[in-house]
């Protein structure tokens, strides 16, 4: 098959991988309902496989040493959980003193813009009525949309631990029917594959984990210093903005800058904040994310920011998330099949040192024509 494929005309062949391509992303698109929770539980499944391997070696049924790292897990997202709930619902109640102060900023606004711009006040006002309907049925849909979303993210939690559950039993099953797919002289770069892509996803999970509660902590302590109410929970929504590659942090701090504007009513306290918060993401993208999150999957920038897109596109946040580690598995797959290694190496990000062309003269072509 693959001898056949490797001597069709370059147009059929972009016109089969094209199709192929369609097909995958529409099929990824329309199923994301269920794909969604199974990717994530699969992700699980393999985080959690060292532990469960570690239990059943001690001697431990496969049933209990399923559910005893399982349960752990359970406990501490759920007590993670219900201290972020708490300080959102105090946050909540103070929402209508923040409101007042953001219209107390505004009418102080509007003379200021009037006076050193020379524009007229009925016209600004105009202009921020407008804005705030806007605003008001973006914050209807958004309510909305959040509705929606925790509503099948509570789905998603309970379907989430059965499935993974299910993957660690079954789990010598699954890779029985992955083996009996391939013949036997390719069951070793099966195998290497399985095994480069369960260390792709802990290492770069891991990593990430680390990156971020590290950058919550350092969110956390740069509200506490600064004053700022809420600091445990607007320091982790800072650290999981962050999680979205390339513009997280600008969002992150950019929401914090309107934050300390809005508690603190000072112009200084959003520079400083500006300021600080450029620092941590200077450190964080240049030395931090490189050395725990990027070295473990080898993509370059470039295809990293297309996937990204791509993954947004079909799943949102979650394809976001997954599209890195998703990117790093086809990579591990690229490099081990022949006709596929070119794609590898535009996935990678080493850089080759010089790349030329060899040009056929025509002129021996010419003389033997004579």
């Amino acid at each position: 098959m693959l001898n056949l494929l490797s001597k069709t005309p370059f147009y059929l062949k972009a016109v089969i991988i094209l199709g192929g391509i369609y097909i995958y992303m529409y099929t990824l698109y329309i199923g994301q309902d269920i794909l969604i929770p199974v990717t994530f539980s699969a992700i699980i499944s393999i985080l959690l496989s060292p532990i469960v391997n570690f239990l059943e070696a001690k001697k431990i049924s496969r049933i209990w040493a399923i559910l005893i790292p399982l349960t752990l897990t359970i406990l501490i997202i759920l007590c993670i959980s219900a201290s972020l709930i708490s300080e959102a619902g105090l946050f909540t109640k103070a929402l209508p003193k923040l409101e007042s102060k953001a219209h107390s900023l505004i009418d102080q606004t509007i003379p200021w813009l009037s006076d050193h711009f020379n524009i007229d006040g009925t016209r600004i006002n105009m202009v921020l009525a407008n804005a705030k309907n806007d605003v008001f049925n973006a914050s209807s849909k958004l309510i909305g949309e959040v509705l929606f979303i925790l509503t099948d993210a509570f789905l998603i939690s309970i379907l989430i631990p059965i499935y993974v559950f299910m993957m660690l039993y079954y789990k010598t099953l699954i890779l029985e029917f992955i083996r009996q797919f391939f013949d036997l002289k390719d069951h070793v770069r099966v195998g290497e594959i399985i095994v480069e892509t369960k260390s792709i996803i802990k290492n770069y999970l891991v990593g990430l984990l680390i990156e971020t509660t590290g950058i919550a902590i350092i969110y956390t302590i740069t509200l506490w210093i600064f004053g700022i109410k809420y600091i445990l929970l607007f320091g982790v929504i800072g650290a999981l903005l962050n999680i979205i590659p390339y513009v997280g942090g600008l969002i992150s701090v950019a929401f914090y800058m309107i934050l300390a504007f809005l508690t603190k009513e000072s112009l200084s306290y959003s520079i400083l904040i500006l300021v600080t918060g450029t620092v941590i993401q200077f450190i964080d993208k240049h030395y931090i994310i490189p050395f725990l999150v990027a070295s473990k999957v080898n993509v370059n920038a470039l295809v990293s920011v297309i996937m990204i897109l791509i993954g947004g596109a079909l799943w949102g946040v979650s394809g976001m998330f997954l599209s890195i580690p998703f990117t790093g598995i086809m990579k591990v797959i690229f490099d081990r099949v022949t006709i596929l290694k070119p794609w590898g190496v535009l996935l990678g990000d080493k850089m080759p040192d010089h790349v030329r062309f060899k040009l056929v003269s025509k002129e021996p072509l010419a003389k033997k024509s004579k």
